[in-house]
């Protein structure tokens, strides 16, 4: 079943972010295959957006078993799910299965602030075991528009330079080609 209660078809290789919404909505799992890049941030973005426009979930979990390395603008499009479900006062995201590579970048980009990293033995990681048969493509809204992806790539790094001041230096050059690119979009239209 989808997240509207409907049948699904098989998950798709192409299809890198997949979910499962357990206990009626309150908690949602999604699962992360392959490497989490600008490309997959938006889906991941939707999805959360979906759900929280239904009042839920309480609960949000990201299983990274199936991921390699994320890129900054899957880490601040991850950021920003958390912040959204601290704000609606919501749990934070909760990350299980993340491989020492990915934790060194929560780290060093300060995401330990805003999310939650379980360990091994955690309840939330025997959650997201326990539904990999219920695992769906994540729904989304159709293509993204370049201008739309540039808007959300820009987001994603000032999130990251909200979460730790040392980020504005990292992405300062990004933030700016972006801003710069953004703007010459909005001109041709």
């Amino acid at each position: 079943m989808n997240l509207n209660g409907s049948p699904t078809t098989p998950p798709s290789p192409a299809r890198d972010i997949q979910c499962a919404v357990l206990n009626g909505g309150d908690v949602a799992v999604v699962r992360v295959s392959g490497r989490g890049t600008f490309q997959n941030s938006v889906p991941l973005r939707q999805l959360a957006d979906h759900l929280r426009e239904r009042g839920k979930p309480r609960d949000f979990i990201v299983d990274l078993s199936g991921c390699s390395t994320m890129d900054s603008t899957f880490l601040g499009g991850l950021a920003a799910v958390s912040i959204a479900q601290k704000r609606g006062g919501r749990s934070p995201v909760v990350v299980v299965n993340a491989n020492s590579q990915v934790r060194r970048l929560f780290k060093t980009l300060g995401l330990m602030q805003v999310l939650e990293v379980a360990d091994d033995t955690a309840d939330t990681k025997q959650v997201a075991e326990s539904c990999r048969d219920e695992m769906a493509p994540a729904p989304v809204s159709g293509t993204v528009s370049y201008k739309d992806q540039i808007a959300h790539t820009l987001e994603a790094h000032k999130i990251l330079c909200d979460i730790e001041a040392e980020n504005t230096e990292r992405f300062q050059t990004v933030i700016e080609y972006l801003e710069k690119s953004l703007q010459e979009e909005s001109d041709k239209h």
